[in-house]
């Protein structure tokens, strides 16, 4: 930093006059936070912070909900697989009891109509 005897000051290859560099200072201090802003904000980066732990738990708690309707929809699953098992068995049981009863039914016809079955 070279001083000239105009009033300027040369940073580095930049001419900046003192004008300008006490208008930088003041930009600088009048966007500097106080004591009391940064107290706040570090208030406000606890209470934050809490908030995460809070949410950390909460996540957690969801974990193990997930953890436990995954093992009932299993349960679901079997028990679901099982029932369809027995309702095809039925089904099965259904057609051949339908083919029986015609065979039956059939056979009383043709003595109904001919006297005997053939």
């Amino acid at each position: 930093m070279k001083r000239k005897g105009s009033g300027s000051v040369t940073l580095k290859g930049l001419k900046v006059t003192l004008d300008e560099l006490a208008g930088m200072l003041g930009f600088v201090v009048e966007h500097m936070a106080t004591k009391e802003e940064l107290a706040e904000v570090k208030e406000d980066v606890k209470g934050l912070k809490e908030d995460v732990r809070g949410l950390k738990e909460d996540v957690k708690g969801l974990k193990g909900d997930v953890t436990e309707l995954k093992g009932e929809m299993a349960l679901v699953k079997s028990d679901l697989l099982a029932l369809h098992t027995q309702v095809n068995g039925i089904e099965s049981d259904i057609r051949e009891m339908k083919h029986s009863r015609l065979e039956v039914r059939v056979a009383d016809l043709e003595e109904k109509v001919f006297g005997k079955t053939r």
